[in-house]
């Protein structure tokens, strides 16, 4: 019997092994999803406290999603209950990373402004990037008081009334991060002339 013959047999059963071990291990597991619930959980709280406007509703999806984790930890086996558990989990995760979209996204735009404003600048330059920064800081002042005058009543005007203000959002920081980037290479340069 020929050694090579074997060869790309011996290969196909260890691709086929290592697929299955691969597919095992990206499924659900209990103890992934239980720190996802915990995570998501503590966000939602977070999130209510600093979106108060939203903690009714966040409150109501944590109150729906604990009731379908709480009959995901009677399932019977690990696979289903993590299956379960990962579905509890989506139910309360999709709400929770929209409005945590908002923060991070105000943090980012703010996070720009602050790099504009410690680029040092010839005055017309300046001008240009404090124009950019005053419009980036009012695209924030304007997210702040939507988020803080929307009263969703349940997760689909909450997403509804996300939409717009994320957008605003990523607007806001492609536009001073154009700028950013437009001046950061004005000044790299400059500096590669001297």
């Amino acid at each position: 019997m020929n050694v090579r013959s074997h060869r790309p047999l011996v290969h196909r059963v260890s691709a086929a092994l290592a697929l299955a071990a691969l597919v095992t291990a990206c499924g659900p597991s209990v103890d992934g999803e239980k720190k996802t619930w915990e995570r998501t959980n503590k966000n939602a709280g977070e999130l209510a406290a600093t979106y108060p406007t939203f903690k009714t509703v966040l409150e109501a999806q944590q109150k729906s999603a604990k009731t379908a984790w709480d009959a995901a930890a009677k399932a019977s086996g690990d696979e289903e209950k993590a299956k379960a558990m990962k579905a509890a989990n989506e139910g309360l995760g999709k709400l929770v990373n929209r409005v945590g979209e908002v923060k991070s996204k105000s943090e980012s735009v703010q996070s720009t402004i602050t790099k504009l404003g410690k680029l040092k600048l010839p005055k017309d330059q300046s001008k240009k990037r404090s124009e950019a920064m005053e419009k980036a800081r009012t695209a924030l002042a304007e997210v702040d008081k939507a988020m803080s005058e929307a009263k969703p009543a349940d997760e689909a005007a909450a997403m509804a009334a996300l939409e717009p203000i994320i957008s605003k959002l990523i607007s806001a920081k492609s536009e001073a991060s154009r700028t950013l980037k437009k001046y950061s290479k004005k000044k790299k340069k400059k500096k590669k002339k001297k």
